[in-house]
């Protein structure tokens, strides 16, 4: 079931996000953690749980059932670097995109760092990003639309289609822990 959930993310990410619950609080758990910490590049799975789908990590590439899915890894208050064109990796994964804001800077000619803020009002990245090679800035405020009464949560990914750019979409997250549903998709290509 898990590279089945891989090929429909990675042939289709939006119509996929529509659907799925994307669950990452796995990564943040200290053995997965010590992976993500030691590679720019990671390998990915996904695991079904009802409408859900766990995003995964395993020590090496004999431990997937098949072909996993390769990208970047940005975690809540970190950093990371992503290739302004072509890119052999079409995801990055965040770990969360709850009351964050992304800054996008340029990295040379060819690279872009996307710094994530944690807890919108202030913070080292807000500090280090408001540099002259800051190219945008992208609030959770900015995506969330409000049309339902109760708590919204996000999750993100950025995606980048053949000759395309980067793209921010957000997940909002209505319902109880357990029960969880996709209420809306937000799509942002980011400027560079």
């Amino acid at each position: 079931m898990a590279s089945h959930l891989n090929l429909l993310l990675a042939n289709s990410p939006l119509p996929f996000l529509e659907r799925t619950v994307l669950v990452t609080e796995g990564l943040s758990e200290p053995s997965s953690a010590r992976l993500l910490r030691t590679k720019a590049v990671n390998f990915f799975d996904l695991e079904s749980e009802g409408r859900k789908a766990k995003v995964r990590i395993f020590e090496g590439l004999h431990q997937y059932a098949d072909t996993p899915i390769s990208g970047y890894y940005l975690d809540a208050s970190g950093t990371v670097v992503l290739p302004a064109g072509e890119a052999a990796h079409q995801f990055c994964f965040l770990r969360t995109f709850s009351n964050s804001r992304l800054y996008v800077t340029r990295e040379g000619d060819a690279l872009l760092r996307i710094y994530q803020e944690q807890q919108l009002g202030g913070g080292s990245a807000s500090a280090v990003a408001r540099t002259d090679n800051m190219l945008d800035e992208i609030s959770w405020h900015e995506c969330l639309q409000r049309d339902i009464v109760g708590p919204v949560r996000g999750n993100a990914l950025l995606h980048k289609p053949r000759s395309g750019r980067w793209t921010l979409i957000i997940q909002q997250i209505v319902g109880v822990v357990g029960s969880e549903l996709v209420h809306r998709v937000v799509q942002r290509p980011l400027q560079y």
